[in-house]
């Protein structure tokens, strides 16, 4: 195993402990840190518009932080009265229960910077 191996094997490591503590989060909890995200996010909106814009050379300075704008006030406005901590249903007749405990095992969600958009992305990972 090279160095490589070894550093990607740590940070994996350290985001399966993240996801365990996340994971026992209340939903109070949650709702705090989808709200760090996205003042975050709101918050860097002209430097990451900047830096954007000097990568690429493609586009306006303005449009990108507009851009930055509305799609993190869009994201953060799209889920934060949505619940996602515990049961979230229980069907009887089809024996269906979304249960976040469970998905959270597999499922973990991070704000991804590509481009400077600031994209939800649910990453599939296994133990």
């Amino acid at each position: 195993m090279d160095r490589y191996d070894e550093y990607a094997e740590e940070i994996v490591g350290r985001a399966w402990g993240a996801a365990e503590a996340y994971r026992r989060f209340t939903q109070q909890q949650v709702d705090h840190i989808v709200h760090a995200i996205f003042a975050a996010a709101f918050e860097a909106r002209l430097e990451l518009a900047r830096l954007a814009h000097e990568e690429t050379g493609m586009g306006l300075y303005e449009h990108k932080v507009i851009k930055n704008a509305w799609s993190s006030l869009l994201v953060y406005d799209d889920i934060r009265h949505r619940p996602t901590v515990g049961v979230l249903t229980d069907d009887p007749q089809t024996g269906i229960t979304l249960d976040m405990r469970k998905v959270h095992e597999y499922w973990f969600f991070s704000y991804l910077g590509i481009e400077n958009h600031f994209t939800i992305a649910m990453t599939k990972v296994s133990p």
